[in-house]
């Protein structure tokens, strides 16, 4: 049988988390239905992990890395993620005829 305890459920990390993960839901449908694609699904690629390090470093206290020079890598790497999923959505957007 499953146990909850109560310090779970009455946690604000855990309601905190329950609303982002709404919010993005809606958000990520609406922008689905909106009609062009690359956009969308790139925004949510970007958003995504941006969150995650987001609620990491802010909810839960955690740290990049223990030393100055991996926070560095991390962040270049980061960084590097994100300017790919930019380039590749606008060259598909560019592809399909829309700029």
């Amino acid at each position: 049988m499953l146990s909850i305890s109560f310090a779970l459920i009455a946690s604000w990390a855990l309601w905190g988390v329950l609303l982002v993960a709404l919010v993005s839901m809606a958000i990520s449908q609406i922008a689905l239905q909106a009609g062009d694609l690359p956009p969308a699904i790139s925004t949510e690629s970007i958003v995504a992990p941006v969150v995650s390090v987001v609620l990491g470093l802010g909810l839960y206290q955690e740290s990049l890395h223990e030393t100055s020079a991996g926070s560095v890598v991390s962040l270049l790497a980061f960084a590097a993620m994100l300017s790919g999923v930019a380039f590749l959505a606008r060259r598909e957007g560019e592809r399909l005829g829309g700029g």
